[in-house]
């Protein structure tokens, strides 16, 4: 789980800004928070609320870049990196700053870690790296730094890695990070690794999920909560289900290339996901017997006889494929423990359709759920006190063109308080117009 994240001169953050989902001082919905066994209480869901072009995205794309760096060889020399890494530009002379994250989190083992990175815009440099465990015992793992234009890399907690470090001052570059490195074997490496890899999850209004069908062959009850969504969101799905065909049959013989692929892949991983040649949203996993299987998701309507029809994914409508996604991140969420990240959650849904889905999850026994849901929107009909605490509560907003982030908890508020009236006064700030916006005139 996400404890805290602190990002300086990234994108549009200048100065240091601070996001937390440590429990505050109310006490409602207890069953909204994990207590940890070191006496954390971190809360499993939180929403950031603010106006367009406030850095709401930019937040979660801090913490998606520093997966991507992570998982991906050499990720901050590529061209896909452009599309995050830029550092705050509308102050002069920053271009020397470097920028800063810092990620507090609970590891798969239950432990709690502090991992940070500064990196040199110009010179595309990691300058500081630092892993430190704070519980059960406070070590820290590694800290790799420059020097004197050396390069550091102490591991004061782990003898063992003496002779390991030594190997990498020869091999690790200025933009590859120590933590990507995965021939380490090391359990506080490896789990710190684990949760950036596979632990948090990050839907953007572009992001296509590949894995839809295979989420839904986890666990029945998977199917059956997606279908139970389904129900109430009145998109004009009576039924998804998953239709099974032979990897051979579905492929055919002029996909060997691609048969061979997904029978190698198979040999490591359980599943392969994919997008066929028309847009379906397909698995490739064995069956019991070894032989490969297509699962495929299929959304059936009834037509005017009340027969089902089946329909493939990509002949519904925008706004259905948007809930198509959402519905398996809630079930991850919930039984699998993933931490997701969900950006602009209100695109092409309802919004009083997102409020009820979103009702359901926080009140279908919350206390059991296994991972945390963090979103952010700019709409207004979340923030209801009947369902979220103060303490879930963020707001962004801009001073001088830099992003500032803050909690509603700040502004001391009465749990019975109408968050979403006051919001819309301008009470809490984070809205569009300071003051009574000007008249447009047209023609």
């Amino acid at each position: 789980m996400l404890i805290q994240l602190q990002i300086e001169n990234f994108r549009s953050f200048n100065d240091r800004q601070t996001f937390l989902t440590v429990q505050g001082s109310t006490k409602r919905f207890p069953d909204h928070v994990f207590e940890h066994e070191s006496g954390i209480k971190i809360l499993k869901t939180s929403g950031i609320y603010g106006t367009n072009g406030s850095g709401k995205t930019n937040l979660f794309k801090a913490l998606y870049f520093v997966k991507k760096l992570i998982t991906e060889d050499d990720f901050l020399n590529s061209i896909e990196s452009l599309k995050y890494f830029t550092t705050y530009k509308l102050k002069a002379n920053n271009d020397g700053k470097p920028c800063h994250i810092e990620i507090d989190f609970i590891g798969s083992n239950n432990t709690v870690y502090v991992y940070s990175i500064d990196i040199l815009p110009q010179e595309k440099k990691i300058i500081n790296e630092k892993l430190t465990k704070l519980h059960p015992t406070e070590e820290i793992i590694f800290h790799r730094y420059i020097s004197e234009n050396k390069l550091i890399i102490d591991t004061p907690s782990k003898p063992e890695l003496t002779q390991l470090k030594n190997v990498f001052h020869n091999i690790i570059g200025s933009g590859s990070l120590f933590l990507s490195y995965d021939i380490i074997n090391d359990a506080d490496l490896e789990n710190a690794r684990n949760w950036f890899s596979n632990q948090i999850e990050f839907m953007f209004p572009t992001y296509d999920f590949n894995d839809i069908a295979y989420i839904f062959t986890l666990k029945p009850e998977y199917l059956q909560l997606a279908n139970d969504i389904i129900r109430i969101s009145n998109v004009g799905i009576d039924k998804l289900d998953l239709e099974r065909i032979s990897i051979d049959i579905y492929l055919g013989l002029e996909n060997k290339d691609l048969i061979r692929h997904i029978s190698g892949v198979l040999q490591e991983n359980p599943y392969y996901s994919f997008k066929d040649s028309l847009g379906n949203y397909c698995t490739a996993i064995k069956d019991d017997s070894g032989e490969i299987n297509i699962v495929k998701l299929l959304c059936y309507h009834f037509n005017n006889e009340k027969e089902l029809i089946p329909f493939d994914v990509d002949q519904e409508s925008r706004g259905t494929i948007v809930l198509l996604h959402l519905i398996p991140a809630l079930i991850r969420s919930y039984g699998e423990g993933i931490n997701y990240f969900l950006d602009d959650i209100n695109t092409s849904l309802h919004p009083v359709l997102l409020k009820e889905i979103l009702s359901q999850y926080l009140t279908l026994n919350l206390g059991a759920a296994k991972g945390q849901l963090i979103f952010n929107s700019h709409e207004d009909f979340l923030m209801d006190e009947k369902i979220v605490r103060q303490d879930e509560l963020w707001l962004m907003d801009k001073v001088d063109g830099a992003s500032i982030l803050f909690p509603l908890s700040d502004f001391d508020v009465r749990f019975d308080l109408n968050y979403r009236k006051n919001y819309l006064n301008g009470k809490f700030g984070a809205v569009p117009f300071k003051v009574e916006p000007e008249k447009m005139v047209f023609g």
